[in-house]
């Protein structure tokens, strides 16, 4: 029932997402944990999920933020979120939040891994929008908190070796 809440919730993703990893051998902690869960969705209940219409149809750019957390799970596995969005509209149209699948050996390789995960939504979404006929204004724009990556992804230049 959660998972399915977080698809309109994407304020609980993190959370449901964390506690899944506990499903297997479930512990009364995780069952407090699931309750806090539930208790916030019914103190938040007047928070709704919104999207925006643009009023400027030619200028649709998607606009994503992504993070990820470093070590966080007990198998040495860090955690990928992120949020996709058209443009300074509020709200995001598509939301994720999972554990990685491989184990990262820095923070900023988590963060590398994340946008990885993110460019391949893009390229999707991307491709959705030429099949239907949507212009997009493209490059899409990444917001990224993790300088040491912000500097690998704007000056390429300085890492390539001849």
């Amino acid at each position: 029932m959660l998972m399915y809440l977080t698809r309109s919730r994407p304020d609980i993703l993190t959370a449901v997402s964390f506690a899944a990893t506990k499903s297997h051998n479930p512990s009364q902690a995780d069952f407090s944990d699931l309750m806090e869960i539930v208790d916030y969705i019914r103190e938040t209940k007047d928070k709704p999920y919104r999207i925006i219409k643009t009023t400027d149809a030619n200028n649709i750019q998607l606009k994503c933020e992504v993070d990820a957390s470093y070590l966080v799970h007990p198998d040495s596995k860090g955690h990928t979120g992120y949020t996709m969005g058209f443009g300074n509209s509020i709200g995001t149209f598509y939301c994720k939040s999972s554990k990685q699948t491989a184990v990262t050996t820095s923070s900023t390789h988590a963060e590398m891994r994340a946008i990885y995960t993110l460019v391949k939504d893009i390229l999707y979404v991307i491709q959705l929008c030429r099949d239907t006929g949507t212009d997009l204004k493209l490059p899409a724009i990444i917001l990224e908190d993790n300088s040491a990556v912000i500097t690998m992804a704007t000056e390429e230049a300085s890492y390539m070796t001849t």
